[in-house]
């Protein structure tokens, strides 16, 4: 499970058991999460126990940092 970067009491990571498609989940301690697809572009892919600002306040996180998202993911994958 790597821990891409934290975002305030969020782990942005992925699961290296789940599908193919890059992504990144957006979890904090108290169960709450945001999957993030990001490619082909960044969407959000399902929401759980996460408020709508907070959401956002990810999104915009996911966003600013992509391109290490990417890049851990493909090292990860060794793509």
């Amino acid at each position: 499970m790597p821990i891409v970067f934290k975002y305030k009491n969020y782990s942005i990571r992925f699961f290296s058991n789940e599908e193919k498609r890059a992504h990144v989940h957006a979890v904090s301690k108290d169960g709450g999460e945001v999957k993030i697809w990001l490619t082909p572009h960044i969407k959000i892919a399902k929401i759980k126990g996460v408020n709508e600002d907070m959401v956002n306040e990810i999104l915009s996180e996911v966003e600013k940092n992509k391109s290490q998202c990417m890049e851990v993911w493909n090292d990860f994958f060794g793509k």
